[in-house]
């Protein structure tokens, strides 16, 4: 069975971009196989599983109630509820925050279908989870300035991802690690998949 490259948008409810970038990958690839060779190298190779919308309760409350929803409706932010470092330093116990990081590590049901999902596949190399906006490829790890074991290839990777939209889109995306690069966060998608599947796994923040 082919590896899994794991791919999923609108994990915070007002970021409409990034489910229209899942879309956009979703239609490229599906539409260039068998017509473009790297397409078809690269999905014969791997896997590509997809959540275009993590958060579909919370993007329809944004074109129905508040368009600047970031959390879920039961109001807590899912990208402060995942079970690695869940509850430390840029999450907050206070249902009324932001980053509220809810009662408990893994305690939403957008969180839980994700987890059961990832834990169905037989192996796991690689998660993006797209976010808006800062224009920034980011690495493990949010909860700390320790660089991981892994961070020169992440760093190498993170690159080369960058290199790549500059040369198609003329757009320059800053690579650096969450923590040290942006702020401290804790219980994060990013760093659950990376310490939990040792895959490469970054946070693509969208151009404005």
């Amino acid at each position: 069975e082919k590896p899994t490259v794991y791919l999923h948008c609108l994990l915070h409810a007002r970021e409409w971009i990034a489910g229209a970038t899942c879309a956009y990958i979703a239609d490229t690839l599906v539409s260039s196989y068998k017509t473009n060779p790297q397409v078809t190298a690269l999905l014969d190779r791997i896997r590509i599983l997809m959540v275009p919308v993590a958060n579909p309760d919370g993007l329809h409350y944004t074109f129905t109630m508040d368009r600047m929803l970031r959390k879920n409706l039961h109001g807590v932010d899912l990208n402060r509820n995942w079970p690695f470092m869940w509850g430390q330093i840029g999450s907050s116990s206070n249902p009324s925050d932001e980053i509220y990081h809810g009662p408990s590590a893994a305690s939403e049901p957008e969180t839980q279908s994700i987890l059961r999902l990832l834990s169905s596949q037989k192996k796991i190399i690689g998660s993006i989870d797209f976010h808006s906006y800062g224009q920034d490829i980011l690495r493990p790890f949010g909860h700390t300035t320790v660089p991981p074991p892994d961070e020169a290839r992440l760093a190498a990777v993170s690159e080369r991802m960058s290199s790549a939209i500059r040369k198609v889109r003329g757009t320059y995306y800053r690579t650096a690690p969450s923590g040290s690069g942006l702020y401290m966060t804790s219980g994060t998608f990013d760093d659950y998949v990376y310490a939990t599947y040792k895959a490469y796994s970054l946070t693509i923040e969208l151009s404005p």
